[in-house]
């Protein structure tokens, strides 16, 4: 049961609320009549705002005119990074909108709408400012891109949200723009992209970093007869995770389709051109767009040149007795708009045609060269390369003297060593026989 003290309390607030209505009723008629007088044109009013993954609607009321000319309608929204889409209305009925296709949905959507009579002399202005995704900003993946290698597959690539928990479970959604015309428009709230993730389609396959995902790529089954005309949608944001912000971005998949890097098959020089002859990946891929350099070894200059539909050239402009460097890259032809270069292809080098003449004739100037510095060399070392040639005879005495010693030091050795053995230089006993007669001679000892 309600008190009394609470009853009075809620009598005098509807009593407040009815006061306050009838009031600006009152003023508004007012202000009306006045207006009428003094032929204002009042801006528009009950300012609502529809999405879904692709398109944005603004709609909008016109109060009561009360001006005595024709009233028309400008309204001007942002389609992100300053790209601002404008559209105007003319003697507009009472259900005014303005619907944009392809918004930056990341940051605040700017809108304005101003009323205006048809000379311009009076305009009524309303700007509003609008943040669909709910979330700490800073927990978004950031660095995103996405590249369509070959029409095989989709390789989408991110990196953590500064402020993003570790091990963040990133997930991928995507929509494509032909199949979103079932798609119905829903009036702005935190967690309408909640719901619309239960109608996208999921990434399987992902990378991880230090157990956080930082990339996802799309099976060739899922991208089953894509054209390059399609346009996508793609949400990343962690499901589980309520304060991780969802990070949105619109993709025109011709914008993302990338031909793997050319492979340089033959280089070769004919009679007055380099022939430089490379390939690329098969499949779907038909006009193609090709830049070559070449580049001199020598001096490090190049030459680029821009090629349609062939993946062989002679270039006749390129001096034939140097060294070069050739490498090739392709993107599809701009048919659509600007398909993105590929990676440049592995660098081949090519000898010029006098390479051959030229190392024999560096051999021949360096040959006498070297021959010379010998010839010095071995006349300085002529003393030396003479005794090794032709050595001296050696001296028997001193050959003797140097495998022996001194004698005397040889025989103070002996003495030393065998004490009986007189080895002393001593004068020795001569037997001198004088023959005088036939007789038989008498011998006589002598002392020398």
């Amino acid at each position: 049961m309600i008190s009394p003290k609470k009853m009075w309390a809620r009598t005098c607030w509807q009593l407040g609320m009815d006061l306050g209505f009838w009031l600006s009723v009152g003023f508004l008629t007012g202000s009306v009549a006045a207006a009428s007088e003094r032929n204002d044109v009042f801006p528009p009013y009950n300012i609502t705002m529809k999405m879904n993954v692709f398109n944005v609607l603004w709609e909008w009321s016109p109060l009561i005119d009360g001006a005595n000319c024709t009233v028309f309608y400008t309204s001007i929204m942002s389609a992100g990074k300053g790209n601002m889409k404008e559209l105007s209305f003319k003697n507009i009925h009472p259900n005014c909108t303005h619907e944009v296709e392809n918004i930056d949905l990341n940051g605040f959507i700017p809108f304005k709408v101003e009323a205006g009579c048809k000379d311009k002399t009076q305009v009524k202005l309303v700007n509003m400012s609008v943040e669909v995704l709910s979330g700490n900003p800073k927990t978004a993946v950031r660095d995103f891109s996405c590249v369509w290698y070959d029409y095989e597959y989709i390789n989408c690539t991110w990196h953590p949200g500064t402020e993003a928990p570790p091990k963040a479970n990133y997930s991928l959604f995507y929509w494509l723009k032909s199949q979103s015309s079932d798609m119905a428009l829903k009036p702005v709230h935190p967690m309408i992209f909640e719901e619309f993730l239960e109608t996208g389609k999921v990434c399987h396959h992902y990378n991880y970093k230090d157990g956080t995902s930082i990339g996802c790529y799309f099976e060739y089954q899922q991208l089953y007869n894509l054209e390059d005309s399609e346009e996508m949608q793609i949400v990343v944001t962690d499901r589980l995770q309520k304060h991780i912000r969802p990070f949105v971005s619109y993709v025109k998949v011709y914008q993302i389709v990338q031909l793997s890097p050319p492979t340089i098959t033959n280089i070769s020089w004919t009679e007055n051109a380099l022939s430089v002859i490379w390939t690329v990946a098969k499949g779907k891929i038909k006009d193609l767009n090709f830049e070559v350099i070449i580049t001199d070894i020598t001096n490090g200059k190049h030459k680029e040149f821009k090629l349609t539909g062939i993946n062989s050239k002679e270039f006749p402009d390129i001096y034939p007795y140097a060294d070069y460097t050739v490498k090739v890259r392709g993107r599809i032809r701009e048919i659509l708009g600007s398909y993105p270069w590929s990676e440049w292809s592995k660098e081949e080098t090519c000898k010029g045609k006098d390479s051959g003449r030229t190392t024999s004739l560096t051999l021949l100037i360096l040959i006498p060269i070297i021959l010379t510095v010998l010839a010095i060399f071995l006349v300085i070392c002529m003393k030396r390369l003479k005794y090794i040639i032709c050595p001296p005879i050696p001296d028997p005495g001193k050959v003797l003297k140097k495998s022996f010693g001194d004698p005397n030091t040889f025989q103070h050795f002996i003495k030393r060593r065998y004490e009986k053995v007189n080895v002393w230089n001593m004068a020795q006993k001569e037997e001198v026989c004088s023959v005088i007669s036939v007789e038989p001679t008498t011998c006589s000892s002598q002392t020398e």
